[in-house]
């Protein structure tokens, strides 16, 4: 067995369904599979907090045949990480520009009972509130509003995750968010990864932590 066959990572702009298919997917055997695993990636390169990743993922290879991450710091990473594993597999997931953007506004827009927080600009903290996640998202600094960031955000992550899946479509596998329930899309992840008896949640219920979300709820 080649040692990077069964290592996969799972993408998309956060408020998407990550944790919940994170969760599906560690629940099989013989799995380790994370979500935002610490320590976070910044969106600017940073080789030697990637370098940490790197360590971790070929020591877990060690212990478990599948093993992963989903976050969608991932993204600037992916040409330097299908070098280091070839046959890596990536997940694309993806809900549509109006949901995520509603999603994201209702933990974020303090007219919403969110915590003031803009990951999307630069700003010293007398406006919006200072997060330690600031680092880990893309600067759009000409939008005017949150919303029109998230929105610029989404275009911009998936234009670029687009051009990772033409680019390698063999590594790659688009999933809908709001699809992810269902069988049919449960059991193509599966094969995609490699599994050959996984086990599906036909009552998959998507995540409902304690950060509120629009209906259906995903994150």
């Amino acid at each position: 067995m080649n040692a990077d066959k069964n290592i996969f990572l799972g993408i998309g702009t956060g408020r998407n369904g990550s944790t919940s298919l994170a969760t599906l997917i560690n629940r099989q055997l013989d799995t380790f599979c994370s979500h935002e695993h610490y320590p976070k990636l910044t969106w600017s390169i940073d080789a030697n907090l990637l370098s940490r990743h790197i360590f971790r993922l070929k020591r877990l290879q060690l212990s478990y045949n599948h093993v992963g991450d989903f976050a969608h710091w991932w993204l600037p990473y992916l040409n330097i990480l299908i070098s280091e594993f070839p046959k890596i597999k990536i997940l694309i997931l993806k809900r549509n520009c109006k949901e995520t953007t509603e999603s994201f506004m209702s933990i974020h827009d303090k007219n919403k009972g969110g915590d003031n927080a803009n990951h999307w600009i630069d700003h010293d903290g007398d406006f919006y509130a200072k997060s330690t996640w600031d680092p880990c998202y893309p600067k759009l600094n000409t939008c005017e509003s949150l919303e029109d960031a998230l929105i610029k955000y989404w275009e911009n992550y998936y234009e670029e995750a687009n051009f990772f899946f033409n680019k390698y479509p063999k590594n790659c596998l688009l999933v809908q968010t709001e699809q992810i329930s269902k069988e049919v899309t449960q059991k193509e992840i599966f094969n995609f990864l490699g599994y050959k008896k996984p086990t599906i949640y036909k009552s998959l219920h998507l995540n409902r932590g304690h950060i509120l979300d629009s209906d259906p709820i995903f994150r």
